[in-house]
């Protein structure tokens, strides 16, 4: 029995975003590796329960999870919905989590040559019950394992009608993203594959020029002649208390740091001696 998604969830649609005048989408088949990481956990699940329950996700639709822990399908669904709870925007409850619940199912073990056979026979399953071949895959997973879901992909023949999403970073530098990339063309088209960086989307980023230049305090003095080094850290904690380690490495967080050439000054410019005949 194919589970098809409510028709009633478009009536919510207004909550969320404008009415849509696109077309139905085709019956689709979502598959998220590392569907029971912190990011899935965080960010993906509730944002497609959210997508859900705004009408804005295909009314045939089955979302697979997939990830080395060992779970049933009615294990993971309870995962999912506690996720949703506690960093979701719409609690999930009603049709619209019945329904959603009942199109998610779970693969669990590794991905890659060699080990396709689980996930190749689950969305064959879907796609029979679907009526439909386009296929969704979002890799939510360390750069170290893109390569190897790509290979995969090609290798179990799932890549006809298929989108692929890389979660970032795509890489350590640039002579590993230049690998990685030679990689995911050797068996998907360019228009086939999305790149992504969540967190060029939050606020804190899209604020940083107005932050730099609309603020009277910093304007001044945040440039290249009063700063020698510019550096963000972000630590957050992961299911198990401890501060989640980063893909990038060595360092065990995400950070950045840019240094500037030895002539800066290391004093703001109202310490320097004021050059005579300049108007205060």
């Amino acid at each position: 029995m194919t589970d098809t998604l409510p028709e009633t969830a478009t009536e919510t649609r207004s909550l969320f975003c404008a009415p849509s005048t696109a077309p139905d989408l085709e019956p689709t088949t979502i598959v998220l590796f590392g569907a029971t990481g912190d990011l899935a956990r965080r960010k993906l699940l509730p944002g497609l329960f959210h997508l859900c329950v705004s009408g804005l996700l295909p009314q045939r639709l089955r979302l697979i999870g997939v990830s080395s822990d060992e779970l049933s399908d009615q294990e993971f669904r309870e995962r999912v919905r506690l996720s949703i709870a506690e960093f979701g925007r719409v609690k999930p409850e009603g049709d619209a989590w019945d329904a959603f619940a009942a199109a998610t199912t779970y693969t669990s073990g590794s991905f890659g040559p060699g080990q396709t056979e689980a996930l190749r026979t689950a969305v064959a399953a879907s796609m029979a019950e679907l009526g439909g071949p386009r296929k969704l895959f979002f890799s939510a997973v360390p750069p170290g394992a893109f390569g190897a879901i790509a290979r995969g992909l090609g290798e179990a023949g799932l890549t006809d009608a298929a989108r692929v999403i890389l979660e970032k970073p795509f890489g350590t530098d640039l002579a590993s993203a230049r690998e990685l990339n030679a990689i995911v063309h050797s068996v998907l088209d360019e228009q086939q594959v999305f790149r992504i960086d969540h967190f060029l989307g939050k606020e804190a980023v899209q604020n940083l020029l107005a932050f730099r230049f609309a603020n009277g305090l910093f304007e001044p003095v945040w440039t290249v002649i009063s700063s020698t080094t510019s550096s963000s850290t972000c630590r957050r904690p992961c299911r198990s208390g401890r501060v989640a380690p980063s893909t990038r490495r060595p360092a065990p967080c995400a950070t950045w740091s840019s240094r500037t050439s030895s002539r800066c000054s290391p004093s703001p410019p109202w310490s320097r001696p004021r050059r005579s005949g300049r108007t205060p």
